[in-house]
């Protein structure tokens, strides 16, 4: 058996499990992606909730008493800080879902890619398979036509071939 055979054999499935590779890497950024972007949700509702919460006690505690202008406006600026916090951690939970989106993106190529190096994996398997079956039939073959390209000698009893190789 040739041995570029097995060459091309060992060719075909090192760039094969290297598009594999990159596909599993490429899925598993994604993944983190996407727990990331529901981490940060989850956060950002979980801040909504203790900033209207917050935001609630204190409209009570300024109403319980006699009220100045400077407890309102303490009251006010507290209330635009968390609402400017709450605006940041939506810009990042955007920021991370533009990010998931793009990895997403990326995952579904090297899943294309791979799909595509495994065909032709296939196929160069198939026509290495083939080339393999076929030089094993000229072998044969050949073998079949020098045996039957040899006579023998009644007077000595021995096999003469007529061709040499």
């Amino acid at each position: 058996m040739d041995p570029r055979y097995a060459r091309l054999k060992q060719l075909r499935q090192r760039k094969l499990d290297a598009e594999h590779a990159a596909f599993i890497r490429a899925r598993r950024l994604f993944a983190h992606a996407a727990q990331q972007v529901e981490a940060l949700t989850a956060r950002r509702a979980q801040a909504g909730k203790r900033s209207d919460a917050l935001g609630g006690e204190e409209m009570r505690a300024a109403t319980a008493g006699p009220i100045s202008a400077g407890d309102i406006d303490s009251v006010l600026e507290r209330a635009e800080r968390r609402r400017q916090a709450l605006a940041l951690m939506q810009a990042e939970i955007d920021r991370a879902r533009a990010e998931r989106d793009h990895l997403h993106a990326r995952a579904l190529e090297q899943q294309k890619r791979f799909l595509a190096a495994r065909k032709v994996s296939e196929k160069l398997d198939l026509l290495v398979g083939r080339l393999q079956g076929e030089e094993n039939r000229l072998q044969t073959r050949r073998a079949e036509s020098w045996s039957d390209s040899a006579i023998r000698d009644h007077s000595g009893g021995r096999w003469t071939l007529l061709q040499t190789e």
